[in-house]
């Protein structure tokens, strides 16, 4: 088989894998690329969001101080949200479902109620996190009832969305109910300018782009020397290239802390005058996100800069992504009528067909003195920076890359052969 041909047959080949993506080959390396992507642009993400959320944490090292076990009674919960409530946030969402009654003895749901209707009266909303479905054996909402009367439920669960995070998500009853970020978003805008069509209820999901520096603040709520330390930008992406090019031949880099500022539970029951003042300046008008990591029942989600981090970190990305981005976050481009291509998916080809359009050109020596590779490589970079602008997701820029090697080995090969028989006549 002549090397035209060869180099043909890989270049369908390759055209069939982005098209038709068999056995998922092409959804790999699509997510691989959205994925490093993300990890670049995390060193230049605003810290506008960060200023106004904060994550409070019930974790095992407050299971231990208290010497109580998961799930927390009521009267336990009631004291932490209580002291949380007390410093006045804007609202408060708790990522924990009620949807069955655990009491114990001497206590009921409504201790925990009590709490948050005195709040709610001083306008502090509280929002319970909810399947948005009725639970089959009362056919009632999922959220007890003494709780759901004084609180809003906010949607934590989706099945048709993959990783993307959704605004709003459809209830059993057929009404779109919002979700964490959405909810907080909307309690967010009632004291700050913002954009209103973001309150549409079918606006795309959020493509979530994570934030790699921690707060500012984090320092002085905990320690924080384990937490990768903040140097340039540039210096940060280069260290990431490095790292994704030569990922099995260096150590395994140490995950930076979460990007959100977070407390940890036990911190509130602080009563020095001076970290009650701390706390206060963290707390007071912010939106606070209220999660658990427990071990044996911690919900826990991948973040590509962060690693397995609990899932309400994800609710406080999505958020910090609205606050920070507005109308412009990151989503997928719409798909091309009932199929799964959509508009960057179709650029991807094109480029493929490019590339084996020149890999055609070289092998029959057309053109030879037009440098199609760097008009290729231009019109690639202006693509990608089109999708930074209108805020997609990134070209498959892995496949392409894959495909490209493959289709030019023989060019590579060539030029290396011909280096060799140079150095060999140089000798002789």
């Amino acid at each position: 088989m002549t090397r035209l041909r060869r180099g043909l047959l890989l270049g369908v080949l390759g055209l069939l894998i982005l098209a038709c993506d068999p056995l998922g080959l092409s959804s790999a390396t699509d997510k691989a690329s959205e994925q490093f992507f993300n990890r670049l642009l995390s060193a230049f993400y605003s810290d506008r969001g960060q200023q106004q959320i904060v994550l409070l944490l019930l974790d095992d090292a407050f299971l231990l101080r208290h010497d109580l076990h998961w799930p927390l009674p009521y009267q336990e919960q009631a004291k932490v949200l209580a002291r949380l409530l007390h410093y006045r946030p804007q609202a408060v969402f708790v990522d924990l479902l009620y949807s069955h009654d655990h009491s114990r003895a001497n206590e009921t749901p409504q201790v925990l109620a009590n709490v948050f209707a005195r709040y709610a009266q001083q306008d502090i909303p509280v929002l319970l996190a909810s399947t948005g479905q009725t639970l089959p054996q009362t056919n009632q909402a999922d959220t007890l009832s003494e709780l759901a009367k004084v609180t809003k439920p906010a949607i934590i669960q989706w099945d048709d969305q993959g990783d993307r995070y959704p605004l709003t998500v459809t209830g059993s009853d057929g009404q779109p109910l919002p979700t964490p970020a959405q909810a907080l978003y909307q309690e967010y805008c009632q004291r700050q300018t913002c954009e209103p069509r973001e309150m549409a209820a079918d606006a795309p999901p959020i493509a979530v782009q994570w934030g790699l520096h921690t707060a500012s603040q984090q320092p002085l709520l905990s320690n924080s020397q384990h937490c990768q330390l903040r140097s340039s930008a540039l210096a940060e992406t280069f260290q990431m290239v490095l790292t994704a090019l030569f990922w099995r031949f260096s150590t395994p880099a140490t995950l930076p802390c979460p990007y959100t500022l977070t407390l940890n539970a036990a911190e509130l029951e602080t009563t020095l005058p001076e970290e009650r003042a701390l706390l206060r300046s963290v707390l007071q008008g912010r939106l606070v996100l209220v999660g658990a990591d427990i071990t044996g029942a911690a919900d826990r989600i991948h973040s590509p800069v962060h690693g397995q981090i609990p899932a309400v970190y994800q609710h406080a990305m999505a958020l910090d992504n609205l606050i920070t981005l507005q109308a412009d976050y990151y989503r997928d481009p719409p798909s091309l009528g009932d199929t799964s291509l959509d508009v960057i998916s179709i650029v991807s080809l094109v480029f493929a067909a490019a590339i084996l359009a020149i890999v055609l050109v070289r092998e029959q020596g057309w053109f030879t003195r037009l440098y199609l590779r760097t008009v290729l490589v231009i019109l690639l970079l202006a693509a990608m920076a089109v999708c930074y602008l209108l805020s997609l997701t990134p070209l498959n820029v892995v496949g392409l890359g894959l495909l490209s090697l493959t289709l030019f080995r023989n060019h590579l090969e060539a030029r290396a052969e011909t280096r060799e028989h140079i150095r060999q006549g140089e000798q002789s």
